[in-house]
């Protein structure tokens, strides 16, 4: 178990990541921070290395068998928050939202470390911060400001699913490609509505075919007219 500790340690001011390993109770290792800016949230990559953000546009990668730190850090135009939520797609691109200081711009942000290569999307987010990555790549934002889940392309928005009052504190993607919110409405002063929202999507098969469409006359039963193909992201889908 990986946990960020935000506050200064007892020899230094440097924020560290903690290691809890239930099979040595009693120790408690920890790695110090290149820096003394707050940091937060723990992802892991397509490696099982952990990242970390800040405030100053950069990333922190763990690696956690050298319990080493390397510092990625991104341009942008502004100076911004720090990510509210990260998340991988399966090119080891790190998506993200940005909050722009008096603009009032939620960017939609793909940074890929190895390269360098940054865009920046602006899809009209006002109160974006929850994302994650699903298993076709398709990056799902959730917008406080509208109450609302998006499923984007990372260039555009396909769905809206409107929560109603309910605002959304965390978006993680399954294997099966599904994705799940969870959720609160706040009613009054002790008056709370907690729920978890599933969301499944499928995509449609492409480039159907039909090998034959025509046969003779007069043969037996059981011939084959023609072989059926299609292409479908969703594998597990069968298709007459």
């Amino acid at each position: 178990v990986w946990i960020v500790n935000d506050n200064p340690t007892a020899d230094s001011d440097y924020r560290c990541l903690l290691e809890v390993n239930p099979a040595h109770p009693g120790q408690l290792p920890y790695y110090l921070m290149p820096d003394v800016t707050n940091t937060n949230l723990q992802v892991f990559d397509n490696d099982g290395n952990i990242w970390l953000t800040n405030y100053r546009n950069s990333l922190y990668k763990f690696d956690v068998t050298s319990h080493q730190y390397q510092k990625y850090t991104y341009p942008s135009a502004s100076v911004y928050q720090m990510p509210e939520d990260i998340d991988f797609d399966s090119s080891g691109n790190i998506w993200m939202v940005l909050y722009g200081y008096g603009s009032g711009a939620n960017l939609l942000v793909k940074y890929n470390p190895a390269s360098g290569d940054y865009q920046e999307v602006n899809m009209g987010f006002s109160g974006a911060g929850y994302l994650c990555v699903d298993s076709k790549d398709e990056v799902w934002v959730a917008d406080s400001a509208t109450h609302s889940i998006n499923r984007t392309d990372g260039v555009s928005v396909l769905d809206v699913f409107d929560r109603g009052y309910y605002y959304i504190f965390g978006l993680k993607a399954a294997l099966d490609g599904s994705v799940w919110s969870s959720e609160c409405w706040f009613k009054g002063m002790d008056d709370n509505e907690a729920r978890i929202s599933h969301f499944i999507t499928a995509t449609g098969p492409t480039d159907i075919s039909l090998s034959n469409a025509a046969i003779a006359e007069n043969l037996p039963a059981g011939t084959v007219v023609g072989i059926l193909s299609a292409d479908d992201p969703d594998t597990t889908d069968g298709f007459t």
